[in-house]
């Protein structure tokens, strides 16, 4: 079941990457990407912009204000070092307040 946040709300998504060895380990790059339900797409770049952060060997996390009512999906992707992909989706809904 998809996750629902309200209009507004500060999110945290964390990854944790591991070797084919099931080891923690950093990947060469990391890639965030966040698609709002108009389609539009941002992406952050790790090690090239701020975000996403690394927390510690083989976790990282990206901090987003969610806006934009409906259904949004996120995908990682690790490359270089460690290579994978996930992808989830989560809802946003409108405040009472708004």
């Amino acid at each position: 079941m998809a996750s629902t946040y309200t209009d507004g709300q500060q999110v945290r998504f964390t990854v944790t990457i591991k070797d084919s060895a099931e080891a923690l380990a950093d990947p060469t790059g990391l890639t965030f990407q966040l698609m709002l339900p108009a389609g539009t797409i941002s992406t952050d770049t790790y090690p090239a912009d701020a975000e996403p952060v690394r927390d510690s060997l083989g976790v990282f996390h990206v901090d987003k204000t969610v806006s934009n009512v409906g259904k949004h999906h996120y995908r990682w992707v690790a490359s270089g070092a460690v290579i994978g992909a996930i992808e989830k989706v989560f809802d946003v809904k409108a405040s009472a307040f708004s």
